[in-house]
């Protein structure tokens, strides 16, 4: 078997699932087949919409939006400038310069690896 990578943003507990197995579910369980077609939809609505804010949001726009998403209920996200720009499509530089701008305005606080969303 070839070595596998999985990433995940919070702890999870990940399992292997053969061919053989999803052919034989995808056959014989309907409620495996509509699983699959709704997970399918999501990513595609997900993709489109990152198509979309790419296309016709401006990065500032995109990264505030991002922000408001993705803080948990403390209002922090434990992510790097890196993975911010991966995530809205743009490259890290342009991230630091709009999060510096954002905390200047007293929006945010950064930490090192941790943004504090205080009033977006």
């Amino acid at each position: 078997m070839d070595s596998l990578l999985a990433v995940t943003e919070d702890n999870a507990t990940l399992i292997l699932i053969t061919d053989a197995q999803i052919r034989d579910w995808h056959d014989n369980y309907k409620s495996w087949r509509s699983f699959i077609t709704n997970l399918y939809n999501e990513r595609l609505i997900e993709l489109f919409s990152l198509v979309d804010a790419v296309a016709f949001q401006s990065v500032d726009q995109r990264l505030t939006n991002f922000l408001r998403t993705k803080k948990d209920s403390n209002s922090e996200l434990n992510i790097t400038h890196q993975e911010i720009a991966n995530q809205i499509g743009t490259v890290r530089e342009v991230v630091s310069r709009l999060l510096k701008q954002l905390e200047n305005e007293n929006k945010i606080k950064m930490f090192r690896g941790k943004i504090e969303v205080s009033d977006l």
